[in-house]
C-alpha cells in the first residue's frame, strides 16, 4: 500500500495565462478610462489619462508577472515526481 498523495490531473497552463493576459488588458483599460474621466471632469488633460495608463501598466504587469511565476512554480512542481520524499 502506497502512502504517497495522489495528484490531481494536471491542467494546462494556457487557460490560466490567457486569463492573466485579459486581466492585464482590463486593468490598463480601466485605469486609463478613470484617468480620461478625471481629465474631462477637472480639465487635467492629458495628465489624468497618462497617470491612469501608467498606474494600469504597473499594476497590471505586477499581477501578470505574479501569476506567471506562480504558474511556473506549479508546472515545475507538477513535473517533479517528488524524488526525495521517502520510499
Amino acid at each position: 500500500m502506497s502512502l504517497q498523495r495522489e495528484r490531481p490531473a494536471g491542467r494546462p497552463a494556457w487557460p490560466r495565462m490567457a486569463s492573466s493576459g485579459m486581466d492585464l488588458v482590463i486593468v490598463i483599460a480601466g485605469f486609463t478610462a478613470i484617468g480620461w474621466w478625471l481629465d474631462r471632469r477637472h480639465g487635467w488633460y492629458p495628465w489624468g489619462t497618462l497617470v491612469g495608463a501608467i498606474l494600469g501598466v504597473v499594476g497590471g504587469m505586477t499581477n501578470f508577472l505574479r501569476e506567471a511565476l506562480k504558474s511556473s512554480r506549479l508546472e515545475r512542481s507538477g513535473r517533479d515526481d517528488g524524488g526525495g520524499h521517502g520510499s
